[in-house]
């Protein structure tokens, strides 16, 4: 059978190119004799990024996806309800039982679910230790573990009760098996890759898309060695994981198909963004400019690790968005946190080539980022739910809020209400139902999430029946439209008289 061509050039000519030896991989080259970290500036950095994770649970008021997630697993909630409210969203259930139960175990409030993320990001700092160690030797695997524990982008998910940071700490765990398994023909491992990755996969859809790059992988990992033995393998690895996976699969192909989503299609130089937001943000220009200085030196010594490294990398950027052409959009920043432990432990290998003192400032760098991005965590969170209950206690309104998701927005509200156990002021919850007639005037108030929708033309699509609401006491509507960092009135629609 003659090998198609695109097959035979790339296994024939680029990969022959990079070395494969499992001890070159691993072993510092000659000429570059690099010195292990200090412990204190080891543990130091360490222990900042696990106090940032700690810290950063107690900022901010919720915001609505927040809410969102606490309303699903709210503990008055039966776990079939559980399920039922997660499979009909866009998510898959995992991550709501576990924070059902955490609330039950430990009270239903704010930092209660934060305080979960939070776990799992103190956890993820270890998976990637061991993920780190897995391929490269300690000075390498030293200053990789640094640059994730002080990352930006992974403290802030842990400020959040959300499933990213559960899905960022599983695809870590999964990424240590499937190298172990893969590049040290561990068997033992198969076992933690099938369960790890089983998952990742009911925590977050995106799961779907790690298990993609690790097959890219394996494949680009077994034409260049002519394993077979791991190409049989991997078949049977992923054919029980799309087993696994398939109960889930009706969902997944309907989330995919929904007539309309809020993710937008980014533009194909979108890979720019995804950078920034992986190295820090505003920050990230400094972050590459050390990174990229010593890219010469280091390039000389890339080896299939660093090959796999990057093509998992931007895997986790361009399937989602070559899929995002045939269904629903799906790349977003939130999404490709996957794709983190990847570009860091590229990162972290190149920047093993600066001097001892510009690693050094490196680190301090990154420190200084860690630090940047525990102090100013408000700045990043929007859509404050608190300035918005007040807003409305203070007008003396009866709170009934309107949103085009599966759940009322009032709902979302009344589990504030419940979590924080705050007096707002005359707030009144017991408008429930639109349909019956109310005895006092008000407002029925309506919390938009997308600023991108001009809401001069979207009222009049989403409530052409507005003169149902006549007689049963309601002046008319008031929109609230997320902005950068409150929600603001930017609307009011009194009903004709």
């Amino acid at each position: 059978m003659v090998k198609p061509y695109f097959i035979e050039y790339f296994s024939d000519y680029i990969l022959d190119t990079i070395p494969l030896n499992h001890a070159l991989m691993h072993n510092i080259p000659s000429d570059n004799p690099q010195t292990l970290l200090s412990k204190r500036l080891f543990f130091g950095a360490l222990a900042i990024g696990i106090v940032a994770r700690i810290i950063v649970i107690f900022f901010e008021d919720f915001w609505l996806d927040e809410l969102w997630s606490s309303s699903f697993s709210n503990p008055a909630n039966s776990l079939e309800e559980v399920l039922k409210l997660t499979l009909s969203d866009v998510h898959p259930p995992l991550y709501q039982v576990l924070l059902y139960y955490w609330y039950q175990a430990f009270g239903f409030y704010e930092l209660s679910g934060r305080a979960l993320s939070s776990v799992f990001g103190l956890v993820a700092i270890g998976g990637f230790h061991l993920l780190a160690n897995s391929l490269y030797k300690k000075t390498t695997a030293q200053l990789a573990t640094i640059l994730f524990a002080l990352n930006s982008l992974a403290i802030i998910f842990c400020a959040e009760v959300r499933s990213y940071e559960l899905l960022l700490m599983l695809s870590i765990f999964s990424s240590y098996f499937f190298f172990e398994w893969m590049l040290h023909k561990k068997q033992s491992a198969i076992i933690g890759y099938l369960l790890l990755s089983t998952l990742a996969v009911y925590t977050h859809y995106f799961g779907v898309i790690l298990l993609l790059c690790h097959g890219l992988m394996v494949l680009i990992y077994s034409l260049h060695t002519q394993d077979k033995k791991l190409f049989q393998q991997s078949f049977w690895i992923y054919l029980l994981l799309i087993l696994c996976f398939s109960p889930l699969l009706p969902y997944a192909i309907g989330d995919a198909l929904r007539p309309s989503f809020w993710i937008k299609q980014p533009s194909f130089g979108f890979l720019l963004l995804f950078l920034i937001v992986y190295f820090g943000g505003p920050a990230a220009p400094i972050f590459l400019g050390f990174v990229g200085f010593a890219t010469r030196k280091a390039k000389q010594y890339f080896s299939m690790i660093e090959l796999l490294l990057l093509v998992g990398g931007l895997s986790v950027l361009f399937i989602p968005y070559l899929i995002g052409f045939i269904s629903n959009p799906m790349v977003n920043p939130r999404n490709i946190i996957i794709g983190l432990p990847f570009w860091l432990l590229l990162s972290a290998f190149i920047a093993s080539f600066l001097s001892d003192k510009a690693r050094t400032a490196f680190i301090a760098f990154n420190i200084l980022v860690a630090i940047a991005t525990t102090v100013f965590m408000p700045w990043y969170k929007g859509e404050q739910i608190d300035g918005l209950l007040k807003k409305v206690a203070a007008s003396q309104q009866v709170l009934y809020i309107v949103n085009g998701g599966k759940l009322d927005t009032a709902e979302f509200m009344a589990t504030k209400l419940a979590m924080n156990k705050q007096d707002y002021g005359n707030i009144e919850l017991r408008v429930r139902n639109h349909h019956e007639p109310q005895e006092e005037n008000y407002w029925l108030i309506c919390y938009h999430t997308c600023n991108e929708i001009d809401l001069n033309t979207w009222l009049p699509e989403h409530y052409t029946q507005i003169d149902e609401y006549q007689g049963r006491g309601i002046k008319g509507l008031q929109v609230y439209q997320q902005e950068a960092h409150s929600a603001t009135e930017t609307l009011q629609m009194p009903l004709p008289k």
